[in-house]
């Protein structure tokens, strides 16, 4: 059995005097019983979906209307908007959303990072440190202090001058003292964490290590050498250079 609706009654007022209190209310439609109606309900759910994916996404308007897709019924597909107006609808809406970022800057001095930017979502400190729009080299830190903190930093290039400089924001600002560090090959931020952290550690990176074999030829036998002890790198290096099969192209 269908279940019923009860709507209450509608009309409309009527007076030829602006305040009037003692108006006349006309009913057009009384208190009745009607059968809900589906189509417009699924018509409602499916702008609802669709908006709140907008405002809360970086989906792209053909990703949300495929996800928004139901096997709805031929009376009801017969009043869903056309995917030209649903897609048009969608990025007006993302639009609406969207935060006003600054103008794209051109040169370091010109970055500007927003209020908003500088906090994460759980309203805690994420610029952890801006060397300032007037330094000609300067520096972003942004830094998460989660369960695995992870410190994200923006140099204007990359040699040994800006390593320390970071490392040193770093060291001061979170009171940090590694015990080891791991690196890749770069000669030049590895000599800046000796220089910063004097008292570390270092250990290189395998999967680095490996890339820097690659040549015009690769180094196969070198690769080996991450698997010795400590102590027998040096004799193991040397074994390999005096070997005929140092070099050996791999296919």
């Amino acid at each position: 059995m269908e279940k019923l609706i009860e709507s209450l009654a509608t009309g409309y007022t009527f007076t030829d005097k602006i305040g009037e209190t003692d108006v006349k209310f006309y009913i057009t439609n009384e208190n009745h019983f009607e059968t809900p109606d589906n189509t417009r309900f699924e018509k409602l759910e499916h702008r609802r979906f669709w908006k709140e994916r907008a405002a809360n996404s970086d989906d792209k308007p053909r990703k949300i209307i495929n996800l928004a897709e139901r096997p709805y019924e031929d009376n009801v597909l017969a009043q869903l908007p056309s995917y030209s107006a649903d897609r048009q609808a969608i990025v007006r809406e993302q639009k609406r959303n969207k935060p006003q970022y600054p103008k794209q800057p051109e040169i370091l001095s010109e970055i500007e990072v927003p209020d908003w930017l500088k906090m994460s979502l759980k309203n805690e400190d994420f610029l952890f440190y801006d060397s300032g729009p007037s330094d000609m080299d300067r520096l972003l830190i942004f830094f998460e202090n989660e369960a695995v903190p992870i410190g994200y930093s923006l140099l204007p290039r990359k040699n040994h001058i800006i390593y320390v400089k970071m490392l040193k924001q770093l060291r001061d600002g979170l009171e940090l003292y590694p015990k080891s560090i791991t690196t890749d090959c770069e000669k030049a931020f590895i000599n800046a964490v000796e220089e910063v952290f004097s008292t570390s550690k270092i250990f290189g990176c395998y999967f680095h290590f490996k890339q820097s074999m690659y040549l015009n030829k690769a180094l196969v036998l070198p690769e080996c050498l991450a698997y010795l002890p400590v102590d027998d790198v040096i004799d193991g290096l040397n074994e390999v250079k005096e070997s005929n099969a140092f070099l050996m192209v791999r296919e």
